[in-house]
């Protein structure tokens, strides 16, 4: 499974990307630890309100922006330390 970038031609498409999706299932995991683990709930609500417009804004420009998989691996990175 090759890793796309910016300059690679070929894309693929967001159903069939299982890099993305591995991604998605580490994020999601990762976030409900973090909303068991956590001390004060309303910190934790606070905190992610970031990531949540941030994961709404990619969901809503799918359609007119096709992110390589490295470009998404930065944002996973990005979500994951705002976590």
């Amino acid at each position: 499974m090759p890793i796309t970038s910016a300059n690679s031609t070929y894309r693929t498409n967001l159903k069939s990307n299982t890099f993305f999706w591995m991604l998605a299932c580490l994020l999601v995991s990762y976030w409900i630890y973090g909303w068991f683990y956590c001390i004060n709930r309303e910190d934790w609500v606070i905190e992610n309100l970031l990531v949540v417009i941030c994961i709404s804004l990619l969901m809503i420009t799918k359609k007119w922006h096709n992110f390589s998989d490295l470009s998404y691996l930065c944002i996973f990175f990005f979500v994951l330390l705002h976590l």
